[in-house]
């Protein structure tokens, strides 16, 4: 769990990065009788935002739990008398 802290805190700035840059983007990319660049898409679509986030979220539990299986696998005073 330790290894996902700094996953939640990367979320939820990027959720607010991409907010930002998002409203950016459709204020300078959208002009008036021009197509629309996000193929219909809103600006803040919870459905894009929060599934992005929950992929990169698994992603990085995969990431951190699998070197901590690993690892909890290994005698402690093998791990000790190694050094």
């Amino acid at each position: 769990m330790q290894g996902l802290r700094p996953v939640f805190l990367g979320v939820l700035v990027g959720l607010a990065g991409a907010a930002g840059v998002s409203t950016i983007l459709k204020a300078t990319l959208v002009f008036p009788g021009t197509p629309d660049m996000f193929f219909g898409v809103s600006v803040f679509d919870p459905l894009t935002f929060i599934g992005l986030s929950c992929f990169l979220g698994t992603v990085a539990l995969i990431a951190s739990a699998i070197p901590a299986r690993r690892a909890t696998k290994v005698d402690p005073m093998v791990a000790l008398r190694w050094e």
